[in-house]
């Protein structure tokens, strides 16, 4: 691919995410330092596809937003829906952070482990003695007149595992015996249905009440986002583009999905879509939203990751959990190179979600990286299969999906020390450090990483300062 040519590409895939109703936005305070529209970027398209993916899961999960209405007055209709609404439902629980947002999980084995979506929890806090992600599950249980309430108490889940492509995670509560061996699990179908089987969804709409039972039909089946960002994307591109669009979409990691006529809500995404035997065949995750502009209900169908993914990513049952800081790589549907500093040098490698939203950094403190690539980086647009290897980076500063700073000590191009922010608005992160065999270790850590003076070279310091007064 010619990825000098992607710039207007980049802009129609822009459009086609604010189509869908996922238009970029940063939910991080901005101050008027660094604004994009002062230095004009040259933007080409990211290269490493795992960012747009990232992209995609970052609108999805800003969607999971609301409190529910807890007034339990829902009731199912039809017998087979009834029964599936009994012995399904306590299963399914809500997974939250307590503070900003929610979506929905079920537990799908004994011994407390729950799925729900990658998008789901990847804005959650870190627990910065383990370096595992903590989240908060709140249970219900089914009253004599049919109907779910919710524990007033939450428990504590580990995300164990994650899968940012298929867009799921496996979760286990802290004490899984809590809730005695006899606690529910829903049992995976063991084969997809067709278009037109009849399917029931059950989740926590952010615009509803808690365990809302929805009936349809299976809809169709096909990939995502390949088979849905084609329509959009190739058709608002100009002709001369579309060769680079459809090979750029081929690249696209994707998921086999499911699309229903269950109307799906935010809140939603991670609960199970079933048959009419209780059985899960389908994980929802997106239903997108009404385009107002041209008048179109985007929201039709619903989507739901196919039995096939969950499956799959199902055959290997984690025994401990993953301790490792995210990537270093922001949420991005593009890049370019910019001087932060007005020394008519580039130093950073900016990142954004489009033409007005940054959403990390990369910089290069000493000035020391390939100057041919920064010469055709700035005047064509960065390009390569692996242009990383050419920028010699000393730390990242990150705001999507969550804020993060990294910091490059040795000159081998990989991160030796990451911070995440475990709670927003408070100078408390979890801090990850890299041995010299490559494992992590996770600590708390209280303070500034933005003033702190990780670098033992006094001029790193000076230009480190100096760069993050822009930035922040």
């Amino acid at each position: 691919m010619n990825h000098r040519c992607m710039s207007q590409p980049w802009l129609s895939l822009v459009f086609l995410v604010s189509a869908f109703g996922w238009t970029p936005t940063i939910g991080h305070g901005q101050d008027d330092r660094f604004e994009l529209s002062q230095v004009q970027p040259r933007f080409s398209r990211v290269w490493d596809v795992r960012q747009i993916i990232a992209s995609v899961n970052l609108e999805l999960s800003r969607l999971e937003r609301g409190i529910p209405d807890r007034s339990n007055s829902f009731r199912p209709r039809g017998e087979a829906s009834m029964r599936v609404y009994r012995e399904a439902a306590p299963a399914i629980v809500m997974v939250t952070d307590g503070k900003t947002g929610h979506g929905t999980g079920f537990f799908v084995r004994a011994g407390g482990w729950i799925l729900t979506n990658h998008h789901v929890v990847e804005s959650m806090p870190f627990d910065p003695e383990t370096g595992a992600k903590v989240v908060r599950i709140v249970v219900g249980r089914m009253a004599d007149d049919g109907a779910m309430t919710a524990d007033d108490q939450h428990l504590d889940a580990i995300v164990y595992r994650t899968d940012e492509t298929r867009d799921l995670a496996l979760l286990r509560l802290k004490e899984p015996d809590v809730l005695g061996a006899s606690h529910p699990a829903i049992p995976l179908a063991d084969q997809s249905p067709v278009p037109g089987a009849a399917c029931i969804a059950i989740g926590h709409p952010s615009q509803g009440v808690m365990w809302t039972l929805r009936q349809g039909e299976v809809s169709g089946r096909g990939n995502f986002p390949k088979d849905q960002l084609g329509n959009f994307v190739l058709r608002g591109a100009d002709t001369s583009d579309r060769e680079s669009l459809e090979v750029m979409l081929e690249q696209l990691p994707s998921r086999k999905v499911l699309l229903s006529s269950c109307g799906l809500n935010p809140g939603d995404s991670g609960g199970p879509l079933l048959n009419e035997a209780g059985q899960v065949v389908a994980v929802s995750f997106a239903v997108p939203a009404i385009d107002s502009e041209r008048g179109i209900d985007l929201g039709k169908f619903s989507y739901h990751v196919h039995l096939d993914e969950v499956k799959t990513f199902l055959e290997n049952w984690p025994t401990e959990p993953d301790v490792a800081p995210p990537s270093i790589l922001p949420a991005a549907f593009a890049q370019a190179l910019v001087d932060v500093d007005d020394d008519n040098h580039p130093e950073t490698w900016l990142f954004a979600l489009d033409a007005a939203t940054p959403s990390g950094f990369l910089v290069d403190l000493d000035a020391d990286s390939d100057p041919d690539f920064i010469k055709n980086a700035t005047a064509e647009g960065i390009s390569g299969a692996e242009p990383l290897e050419s920028w010699d980076w000393e730390f990242a500063y990150n705001m999507a999906p969550q804020e993060l700073f990294a910091f490059e000590l040795d000159g081998d191009g990989v991160a030796d020390i990451v911070l995440v922010r475990h709670d927003p608005g408070q100078d408390r992160w979890a801090r990850f450090s890299r041995s010299a065999e490559g494992t992590w270790k996770s600590e708390v850590w209280d303070g500034d990483p933005g003033t702190h003076e990780h670098f033992e070279s006094a001029d790193l310091q000076r230009q480190f300062r100096r760069i993050m007064r822009r930035l922040r």
